[in-house]
């Protein structure tokens, strides 16, 4: 799956467009007829406009969005840089993919080169998985790393996109959910298609369609289960991807809620997450030009110029893999 590649084509969207994308964004299992009476088209002008999208690349892949704190499982960020040899480069991409404990191969340019998510179910496990990437990838050059702790902002169609902001699904629950086998393989089995149908999961489960959305609902009263959202291609919308890095001096009580409210109001801003690191704050936003990106860097040195020590930026132009429930991930 890649949600930052360039098509050649730039999609226009009309106001029923967003209206529909905002809801998917929402819900992506959300029914046409449903979606038809919300946006007041008929069902089957919805299911050609969702065709559409899915055919000029707007929408790459249909999620479930897992809450990792829930099942026991960190989530880890890596930053590497690498010696600019494209087999070595190729060659670990491909591994990266494969490795059934990555999350997501983010291609950068900037000041690092790419950027890998890693879901372990303890810091030593994590340190294995890392010795092993390191070890197999002799032309990384450098590489930083971020424990992920609260999410400020999570967003699949923002602001500058939307018609209304979408519902944000925050991991709220932090406290270890207890899953049986078949919960694992129900997550396992929706986390890269949300849109699969209860009939084919049961058949893969061995389950009635009825036992099937029974556990569906559960895992979501649970907040395993977040969310069953979009994978969208920004870049044949006309946008950029930038990732943002801050480090922050010491704030008080006050001055952290005021950076979580601008974080979850301020309309370029896509993902944004407190880290443990170099840096507090890894922050994605997406921007149609460098003026929209000045402007998004501006407010934050604008609000918080006297507690921000230093920052990063560099623009995402690919990814390579994301998925929320890597294979690696088997909870005991």
């Amino acid at each position: 799956m890649k949600v930052l590649t360039e098509t050649g084509t730039r999609v226009k969207l009309d106001v029923k467009d967003r209206r529909i994308l905002t809801l998917l964004s929402t819900n992506c299992r959300m029914p046409l007829t449903r979606i038809a009476k919300e946006v007041q088209l008929s069902r089957d002008a919805v299911d050609h406009r969702i065709k559409r999208f899915e055919e000029h690349d707007v929408l790459t892949a249909y999620l479930t969005l897992i809450n990792a704190k829930a099942i026991g499982v960190q989530s880890y960020h890596v930053f590497l840089r690498c010696k600019p040899e494209k087999q070595k480069e190729k060659n670990l991409v491909q591994y990266l993919v494969g490795h059934p404990h990555v999350n997501a191969v983010l291609r950068f340019s900037g000041a690092w080169d790419y950027e890998v998510a890693i879901m372990a179910n303890s810091l030593v496990e994590f340190d294995k998985i890392l010795e092993d990437i390191l070890s197999k990838a002799p032309g990384i050059q450098d590489y930083e790393v971020l424990s992920l702790l609260t999410t400020y902002r999570s967003s699949v169609f923002p602001a500058p996109l939307a018609i209304k902001e979408e519902k944000q699904f925050l991991k709220s629950k932090e406290e270890k959910v207890k899953l049986d086998k078949t919960d694992q393989k129900l997550l396992q089995i929706f986390s890269d298609n949300a849109n699969v149908s209860l009939v084919e999961a049961g058949q893969k489960l061995k389950l009635s369609a009825d036992a099937v959305s029974y556990r569906l609902k559960k895992l979501q009263e649970q907040e395993v289960i977040l969310q069953f959202r979009l994978a969208i291609n920004y870049t044949a919308l006309g946008y950029t991807v930038h990732v943002l890095l801050f480090r922050f001096s010491y704030m008080d009580a006050v001055k952290n809620k005021q950076l979580q409210g601008f974080l979850k109001e301020y309309p370029t801003i896509l993902w944004a997450v407190k880290t443990l690191g170099r840096w507090n704050l890894l922050c994605y936003i997406i921007v149609k030009d460098t003026e929209e990106l000045h402007k998004t860097i501006g407010e934050f040195r604008s609000r918080f110029g006297d507690e921000i020590k230093t920052y990063e930026v560099f623009v995402a132009y690919e990814e390579y893999k994301y998925t929320y429930f890597p294979k690696g991930i088997w909870i005991a």
